[in-house]
């Protein structure tokens, strides 16, 4: 496995601006040498999550979730839907993906799950309504923007209190499959 200091010595040369074509879908390719890695924040089935920072083309810098497969190949179905949803659901924002290794970059979404939510707010009933308000509407734009999530559980779902209504992000997107209008899947 590839360590944090080792992904942040990587330095490519080529354009951040340049796009790749996967599946029909243009992607916007980042170089790692706009990125530095800060911290793992998870890992999962498919792959390893890190907290880090992206230098924009203006150089301003912003927090990003940086996602890396464990199989090392590119991960263009999750860039693809997060590309399509561009923010539906509170879904974080595509930046665009890297290779070698290959991983996607996407918005850091400001919360804290929703497990955790849930049990710091155990008996608040104020709190746990406000969190479930900002989920159903979150799921609503989801499902709007055609998209069903596939691995909706409490671990994929980041409430935001710092926002009046709160916010929800849903996340890991990854299995998310593809809804028509005349479908009678609910």
């Amino acid at each position: 496995m590839t360590s944090l200091v080792q992904l942040n010595n990587i330095s490519h040369n080529s354009s951040s601006s340049t796009t790749s074509t996967s599946g029909g879908t243009d992607l916007p390719q980042l170089t790692w040498d706009s990125l530095r890695l800060v911290r793992n924040v998870g890992a999962g089935a498919f792959g390893v999550s890190h907290h880090g920072q992206l230098t924009l083309g203006n150089g301003d810098v912003t927090e990003v979730v940086v996602k890396i497969l464990h199989t090392g190949k590119a991960n263009t179905k999750e860039a693809r839907v997060l590309h399509e949803l561009a923010g539906a659901g509170g879904a974080p924002l595509l930046y665009g993906v890297t290779t070698e290794p290959h991983a996607i970059v996407m918005q850091y979404c400001q919360g804290v799950r929703l497990d955790s939510f849930l049990s710091c707010f155990k008996y608040d009933v104020h709190h746990r309504q406000k969190a479930y308000d900002a989920t159903r509407v979150a799921l609503a734009e989801f499902h709007a923007a055609g998209y069903a999530h596939m691995d909706l559980h409490a671990f994929n779902i980041i409430i935001d209190t710092s926002t009046s209504p709160y916010t929800c992000h849903l996340i890991d997107v990854g299995i998310s499959e593809r809804i028509w209008p005349n479908d009678d899947w609910c």
